[in-house]
């Protein structure tokens, strides 16, 4: 007889419709083998039998964020995390104490910068120079699309003026030259380039250490919207010499503008990569930027004149590389945040056969008509509550919302619109971006506010959502949404992969559920983090 772990529990959360609430789950090689009451388990029970009871906690299918950077945000987050710098004032303060703290370290790098802290007078090399004289200077914007670098990081990169790239990225210049910001990822690449590689062995555990922060805020798999070069083997040397991974991992090569089929036949065939927890299994595209950075594509000009074009020079090579993974059963997601990015995209995915599943992330603000369109045409939506949150204020100020102007920042991440048009809708972090705590980022999503912060207006509250919908967005719709169907619920012959809590996540108010304790977070049968 094959060994078994009984899971007990007062409140267990299925998910599936299908299924009355039971109390006890039984689990053998890595699967759920069946449900019932308290009652049922004795009849489970064998010599090897390992009992879990948790007594009055409540037992939910295991989360899943559909939307981090593992490895490649262990990378950028390195040197001090700028958010909370108001001012330049506050900037200077935190470059000049890592200045002190690096002492003679040749590079000095921050990230999140945000546009709230500096104006754009100041958004320049001279202002990073001032800061730190003669320094190679790096601070990577908020959202992952920018960056400001100093006089000497430009040197040491040869950038001297203006450049052409395959996807709109941009060198800006004034009468003097650079100025020192880089928008976009071609762009960012020059200073990336140069940049001193990190250790392999530091970076490895520095992952595998988020991954288990990750776990023990109940998150039981990720879905990686990158797999850079040494992604694999970070994994793999993660489960054969630091313990294992603690979520499962589903990354998505990026496919950038300029690969042409050659370039995409080598993505695909990455789809074979894989190990125990982890699988390259589906493709990430960007069709525009940002909002924040005026890269994003909008159906109208923002009021700086700006975010008027797709990322890819010719939008239907895009369209192109969407039907040829498609062809061939690849999941993808496509960054689109713009309205006409949005629209664009669902139209190229409507050319396909739909062999595969298709996402859409971000979907920052888009009109009546996109989500009508949305609705029609069975793709799901990837968004993240807390760039709304913690990006966004209820008074329009923010730069997000002064860009966008009054009528188009209304629409802004319509998640409670799209779920009643029939949208499947799945939620996440993206994570450097905004924080991967998953109660967080429900509890946002239900009460429209940044938790903790009860100053803080309702971000257009009437796109809050139920408790049930935003756990339902963490778990079943994730796994549907790349076609896992063993995830995300719990039902006889899924995978048993559960979070547990000590409060019940679809009774507790959204603040009490933020900071609620994670009693239980189990990965194939495997606990993984036990409080």
């Amino acid at each position: 007889m094959s060994s078994n772990t009984i899971v007990l529990a007062d409140t267990i959360h299925t998910l599936d419709d299908s299924m009355a609430a039971p109390k006890a789950i039984n689990i053998s090689e890595g699967r759920v083998v069946a449900l019932g009451n308290r009652a049922d388990a004795a009849d489970w029970l064998n010599p090897s039998t390992e009992i879990v009871d948790l007594g009055d906690a409540t037992i939910v299918p295991g989360l899943i964020d559909e939307h981090v950077h593992p490895v490649m945000g262990v990378a950028l987050t390195t040197g001090p995390d700028l958010h909370d710098a108001a001012n330049p004032a506050g900037l200077r303060d935190l470059l000049q104490a890592e200045l002190r703290r690096l002492g003679h370290t040749d590079w000095l790098l921050a990230w999140g910068l945000e546009p709230k802290t500096l104006p754009p007078d100041l958004l320049h090399r001279r202002s990073l120079d001032a800061i730190a004289p003669g320094r190679a200077t790096v601070v990577r914007f908020f959202d992952g699309h920018g960056m400001v670098v100093s006089s000497e990081a430009l040197r040491r990169a040869g950038i001297e003026g203006p450049r052409e790239f395959t996807d709109r990225s941009e060198i800006e210049c004034d009468a003097d030259g650079p100025t020192g910001v880089l928008q976009e990822m071609q762009a960012m690449d020059l200073i990336n380039n140069v940049l001193p590689p990190p250790d392999p062995a530091a970076l490895a555990g520095a992952v595998a250490d988020r991954l288990r922060q990750m776990a023990a805020q109940g998150l039981t798999a990720v879905q990686a919207m990158e797999h850079v070069p040494g992604a694999s083997g970070i994994y793999a040397g993660i489960e054969s010499h630091l313990g294992g991974l603690p979520v499962r991992i589903r990354a998505f090569p990026w496919c950038t503008p300029g690969l042409g089929p050659a370039g995409w036949q080598q993505i695909a065939d990455q789809m074979t990569e894989g190990g125990e927890r982890w699988q390259v299994g589906g493709v990430k595209l960007f069709i525009d930027g940002t909002i924040d950075n005026g890269t994003a594509w909008l159906n109208q000009p923002d009021t700086h004149g700006q975010s008027t074009q797709s990322v890819w020079p010719d939008p239907e090579e895009y369209a192109a590389a969407i039907a040829f993974f498609d062809e061939r059963g690849i999941p993808t997601a496509t960054h689109a945040i713009g309205d006409h990015g949005v629209r664009f995209a669902l139209e190229a995915i409507g050319r396909t056969g739909r062999v595969a599943r298709h996402r859409i992330e971000h979907v920052e603000s888009i009109p009546d008509d996109v989500i009508a369109q949305f609705a029609a045409s069975g793709v799901s939506a990837g968004m993240q509550p807390t760039h709304c949150t913690q990006f966004t204020s209820s008074d329009g100020q923010d730069n997000w919302s002064q860009r966008l102007g009054q009528q188009r920042a209304a629409h802004a991440w319509r998640i409670k619109d799209l779920l009643r048009a029939g949208v499947p809708v799945a939620i996440g972090s993206d994570w450097p971006i905004a924080g991967h705590d998953p109660r967080r980022i429900m509890a946002a999503a239900r009460h429209r506010m940044r938790t903790g912060d009860r100053s803080q207006s309702s971000l257009d509250a009437q796109q809050s959502i139920s408790a049930l919908a935003a756990l339902t967005a963490y778990t079943r719709t994730a796994a549907w949404s790349v076609g896992e169907e063993d995830l995300g619920v719990i039902r006889v012959g899924s995978r048993a992969a559960l979070t547990a809590f000590e409060v019940d996540p679809l009774r507790a108010e959204p603040q009490e559920f933020a900071t609620a304790p994670v009693v239980l977070t189990m990965v194939d049968g495997d606990v993984v983090h036990r409080s």
